[in-house]
């Protein structure tokens, strides 16, 4: 046969299969969809006239455009592909897709001519944000469509949209391949040179319900049910605004880009571990994940083109699957060891990738959180079969890349590998992240590939995410001018503010007070009794008293001796106090006598409240010598193993910090000062100190009210208080008392002890005209070390951590001790004089919490927190829990270890595990969960151990 005639046959078998495909389309089909359809379908129907699901794409054509031509193409390419025809129907509550004849979708010009060259700009920048956002109808279609963008004779933009049911990234590539040789036949007047389609989206779909059941579903949903098992339902990045109670999809996206060299450096170290450019990738985006989530199990989505059969690839339909891959990170390894997990993880996912994900979400039975994706958040993407330029006759195209307004996912990083070189975008929700926040992380992991293409052999933790000028404007962030102040031991300061007002009031408690001179004698007389007694520098003193001016008495005694007093809550039980007194190996106990006896002293060291009163005490200040360097006193904080851990400060720590205050936010003898906090917290001695200093006057609540709201709201209105430390779980409480109204004098406001939220500061300001600051700190730093001035209408939930207190610094750490970029999350570190010796008798704990300072001079120490928080965009220190097992009960520190260590000696239990818990209701304070292993059976009867 000649090659006529053989092109002549070739032609006839096109026509007549033509003319079947246009007898198929003829009347309505319908047909079950694809389960990835079917998921669309639902997220439509829950928010109708979304446009979040809408695939743009542009192209700007130079040169001369036979507009016939082109709108001829468009009309075959929708004629060709039924799922291009396709609408989807409700039928019985279930959806249904319909393949109907190809619509007429003439093409709408907009001309452009004439404008100059800003104007088109803004012109084109809107229509094609117009387009993009503009919704699809799935039940009356069409699910496509396209507008030309006149701007001149010879420069065109051509938009096209598709929804997302119809259509993927892959089906974007089969349309633009399919124009350019239609356009081409066409524009020579020839008929279609494309070949008919032996399969449609309908058989894919169809084939799909068919073949995934039975033993083949089954094996596929094995292998996810175990990859899956237990795994994290939510990534723990933090977030730059609160997360809306239902997922939104508001996102943008912004560019980042890889270099050549690091590209190539990139892919030949994929060659040698015997992996793809697609897993090395995946394994730094991982790495970031980790160091900004501090998780080690992570789950990250990434599309798969699922079109394993070769009749879909030259398809336009919704074939693409997602994976959720899931990688653990622990043990710290190195990157090349990461990447061999995650080639692992992507081969046996690529392995198992038929089952759609919405099948597998149904599976697994994932409970459903509105404000999350299921399994993941997050997707990674790469582009390895990129758009090849087009080529049209008479014309030069160019892609144009298209802002969209959507996020599908919480981050999304899309890479493409063109011209040697990766290029890609960021897409995040912009309800969650702020545009500097997502611009960091993608720095970062630019940052991160040239880190790793270095040295791949490095440990995952010590990959660089910041540079050299990056890394010390870390260290500098937190770290403020030194103020000049003059410290001297607590109680010298005292001394220097009784001879200045002598005659003013230094504390009250209901109806007993002592003026500063009564005070200072008592307390001179007291420190005589002690040093009479053999009390040795730096020799601790417990004091368990009941609420009374004796406690204030007590506390300047011993300083002045040169003791250190250990401050405890007389209602505490008995069996906790005895415990403290001794671990702290006190020398001496002030207790009332009922309480004394059941301590571990003996009777000479027992001393009553009042025995100042002793006859022939000297009423002058002892002359023993008190250092700076020396202890001032010793406060327990909660211990894992169930024994309380001794803070020892020095009078040089307290001192800067009673100072500093007085220092930026001064007070004087018209103020007063309420004392609420209970004696075992170390916010008394702020209390106390805060007022006597300054010659005001410390109110004390009465005994067995430190906890009382009504009364201490009548209290503050009675004595006319001006100045409050509470904590704001109390805080919550007190607002809503009636007498609040009447605390007129109410200046300033200090909270601590607990995280402080911004709807509680606007609750304040309804209330009060008072000033709030949130102060923040523990035990170990000589109570605070950074404050932050609260103002109502704060646009966070939140309140900042602020910036350190005077001549303090602070970091925030990764687990190697470095600093964390903007926006991670780190360990908090605490510096300067305010920190304490360290734990008493507890050299290895103290070791391991007071740490070299690898930045400052020679000698100096870190206090490791274990608080953790992030650097927010505006600069500010965001507060993010604990990263350990403490917890904050109204502001004391309590270890869950402690509480398991209490609740095991329980005859009854063979094993605890005690979790915190957040109360949904308000006021909201925390509540403490044990979960127990019992003994079989179990004795009856209360626990002989109470709890700490």
């Amino acid at each position: 046969m000649s090659d006529e005639k053989q092109s002549s046959a070739l032609e006839e078998k096109r026509a007549r299969a033509r003319a079947l495909i246009q007898q198929r389309a003829a009347k309505p089909r319908a047909f079950q969809p694809s389960f990835a359809q079917q998921r669309l379908w639902f997220l439509d129907r829950l928010e109708p006239g979304s446009h979040h699901y809408g695939i743009p794409f542009a192209v700007r054509l130079s040169g001369t455009l036979e507009r016939g031509a082109l709108e001829k193409s468009f009309q075959e390419i929708v004629q060709r592909h039924e799922s291009l025809r396709t609408t989807f129907q409700a039928r019985e509550g279930e959806a249904v897709q319909v393949v109907g004849p190809a619509p007429e979708l003439p093409l709408h010009v907009v001309d452009l001519g004439g404008l100059d060259a800003r104007e088109t700009a803004r012109r084109v920048r809107e229509l094609t944000a117009e387009d993009v956002a503009a919704p699809f109808d799935l039940e009356r279609g069409p699910l496509i469509r396209w507008k030309l963008l006149r701007l001149s004779d010879a420069e065109h933009i051509l938009l096209l949209s598709m929804h997302h049911i119809v259509s993927d990234g892959w089906s974007i590539g089969v349309f633009v391949r399919e124009l350019a040789e239609l356009y081409a036949a066409f524009l020579q007047g020839a008929p279609s040179p494309l070949p008919p389609l032996k399969v449609q989206y309908s058989d894919f779909a169809r084939w799909q319900r068919d073949w995934l059941q039975g033993d083949v579903l089954e094996e596929q949903l094995a292998y996810w049910r175990a990859h899956l098992a237990d795994a994290p339902t939510a990534l723990g990045l933090p977030t730059d605004r609160p997360r809306p109670p239902a997922q939104t999809f508001r996102g943008t996206q912004l560019p980042l880009g890889v270099s050549p060299a690091v590209t190539a450096a990139l892919n030949t170290l994929s060659r040698q571990e015997g992996a793809t450019l697609f897993m090395t990738l995946l394994a730094a985006w991982l790495v970031l994940l980790q160091r900004y989530t501090r998780q080690d199990d992570l789950v990250v989505g990434t599309p798969i083109a699922n079109r394993n059969r070769a009749e879909t690839e030259g398809l336009i339909g919704f074939f693409v699957n997602t994976l959720p891959l899931r990688t653990n990170l622990s043990g710290d390894p190195r990157f090349t060891d990461l990447v061999a997990r995650v080639r692992e993880t992507a081969l046996g996912g690529f392995a198992h990738q038929d089952v759609p994900f919405e099948k597998l979400v149904m599976d697994l039975r994932v409970k459903r959180d509105l404000s999350r994706s299921p399994l993941f958040q997050t997707m990674f993407v790469l582009q390895n079969a990129p758009l090849q330029p087009l080529a049209l006759p008479g014309l030069t195209l160019t892609n144009l890349d298209l802002e969209t307004d959507t996020a599908k996912f919480e981050l999304t990083l899309t890479l493409v590998e063109t011209s040697g070189a990766l290029t890609g975008w960021l897409e995040y929700n912009t309800d969650l992240f702020d545009a500097s926040t997502a611009d960091r992380l993608a720095r970062a992991y630019e940052r991160l590939l040239e880190g790793i293409t270095a040295d791949p052999r490095r440990r995952v933790s010590e990959l660089p995410l910041l540079d050299a000028a990056g890394r010390q404007q870390a260290l500098e962030s937190f770290h403020p001018p030194a103020v000049p102040l003059s410290p001297r031991p607590l109680h010298v300061l005292f001394e220097e503010q009784a001879r200045r007002t002598p005659d003013a009031i230094a504390v009250e408690c209901e109806d007993e007070h002592l003026t500063y001179a009564e005070l200072e004698r008592r307390a001179n007389r007291l420190a005589h009794l002690l040093l009479a007694s053999g009390l040795e520098p730096e020799e601790r003193v417990a004091l368990c008293l009941p609420r009374s001016t004796e406690v204030l008495v007590a506390m300047l005694a011993v300083m002045k001796a040169g003791g250190a007093f250990v401050p405890m809550d007389a209602g505490a039980p008995t069996q906790r106090l005895a415990l403290m007194v001794a671990e702290c190996r006190a020398r001496y106990v002030l207790a009332p006598p009922l309480l004394a006896v059941k301590l571990p002293v003996p009777p000479e060291a027992r001393l009553e409240p009042g025995a100042w009163r002793q006859e022939g005490l000297p009423e002058t200040p002892p002359a023993r010598t008190v250092h700076l360097e020396q202890l001032a006193y010793v406060v327990h904080t909660s211990g894992s193993t169930g024994v309380p851990k001794g803070v020892m400060i020095a009078h040089a720590g307290i001192a800067n910090r009673m100072l500093w205050e007085q220092h930026a936010l001064p007070i004087g003898p018209e103020d007063r000062v309420l004392q609420v906090a209970s004696f075992g917290f170390d916010a008394s001695i702020w209390e106390f100190f805060r007022a006597l200093l300054a010659g005001a006057r410390a109110v004390m609540v009465r005994d067995g009210a430190h906890q009382d709201s009504r009364y201490i709201a009548d209290l503050m209105a009675r004595r006319g208080v001006t100045q409050m430390n509470v904590v704001p779980s109390l805080l919550r409480v007190v607002l809503e008392e009636p007498r609040m109204a009447d605390c007129h004098a109410l200046r300033t406001v200090v909270c601590g002890g607990e995280a402080l939220t911004t709807d509680l500061v606007d609750r304040l300001a309804e209330h009060s005209s008072a000033t709030l600051f949130n102060f923040y700190g523990q035990t170990e730093v000589s109570i605070d070390a950074t404050w932050f001035t609260c103002a109502p209408g704060m646009a966070r939930k939140a309140v900042p951590l602020g910036q350190p207190l005077g001549n303090m610094k602070m970091h925030v750490l990764d687990v190697r001790g470095q600093p964390v970029p903007p926006g991670a999350p780190g360990e908090v570190y605490l510096g300067g004089p305010g920190l304490a010796r360290g734990y008493f008798l507890r050299p290895d704990l103290s070791a391991e919490r007071f740490v070299p300072d690898p930045f400052g001079p020679p000698g100096s120490r870190l206090f490791r927190t274990g608080d953790l928080a992030r650097q927010l965009p505006d600069g500010e220190l965001e507060f993010l829990g604990r990263g350990d097992h403490q917890v904050k009960i109204r502001g004391v520190r309590v270890e869950l270890g402690e509480i398991e260590a209490a609740l095991r000696q329980h005859p009854a239990i063979q094993d605890v595990v005690v979790l915190a818990r957040e109360q949904a209701v308000e006021p909201g304070p925390t509540a403490l969960v044990p979960r127990l292993l019992p003994l079989e059976p179990p004795p009856r009867g209360p626990s002989p151990h109470p709890l700490p």
